[in-house]
């Protein structure tokens, strides 16, 4: 009977701290996530994301059916990469690679959806541990950074779809005149 009630209290004791332990993790995921979608709106400010949403190329309409060619250039924005002293950092839309050097235990990705942080060994960091707060106070230090070659790289986007879409009008125009022309001898053959 003793030992029975030991083992309820055990039972109790175990479920307790589980229930504690999880209520822990899910508190410490709320929070990272707080924190990286702080990071996502410092890094994707509203007049970028203003930016990247506006490039729909759906409804250019070029004779040649070519507006995938647009929608590739698009792509080509992401990854941002910048340099800090010796580290790498490259921005995707949905994560940023951190290289602290070429080991593999110096790099890391941090997903800005939830905040989770990894290493390149596959290790996974949390809001408690020192490691994740030095990536990610390093990832901050450089929102700036990644903030103003996003911009360029738009810029550069901008100044490549105008350079395309001018070609791609100019030829398309050719293309028409061309087809009217043959058009027009075709059916004065026809006789219409």
């Amino acid at each position: 009977m003793v030992g029975s009630k030991k083992e309820t209290k055990s039972h109790i004791g175990n479920l307790v701290n589980s229930i504690t332990k999880y209520i822990s993790k899910g508190k410490e995921e709320e929070l990272r996530e707080k924190v990286s979608n702080a990071i996502k709106e410092e890094i994707f400010s509203k007049d970028i994301e203003i930016r990247l949403n506006a490039r729909d190329f759906s409804s250019i309409g070029l004779l040649d059916n070519s507006t995938e060619e647009l929608a590739f250039l698009f792509s080509t924005i992401f990854p941002v990469l910048i340099d800090d002293n010796g580290s790498r950092f490259r921005l995707y839309k949905h994560k940023i690679e951190i290289a602290l050097s070429g080991e593999m235990d110096d790099r890391f990705i941090y997903i800005l959806s939830d905040g989770r942080l990894t290493s390149g060994e596959f290790k996974c960091y949390r809001l408690y541990d020192d490691e994740y707060v030095y990536i990610v106070k390093r990832i901050i230090q450089n929102i700036p950074r990644l903030r103003e070659r996003l911009k360029l790289t738009l810029k550069d986007l901008d100044k490549s779809i105008d350079d395309t879409i001018t070609t791609k009008k100019q030829l398309s125009e050719q293309h028409l005149d061309k087809a009217k022309e043959n058009a027009g001898l075709l059916l004065k053959m026809l006789g219409n």
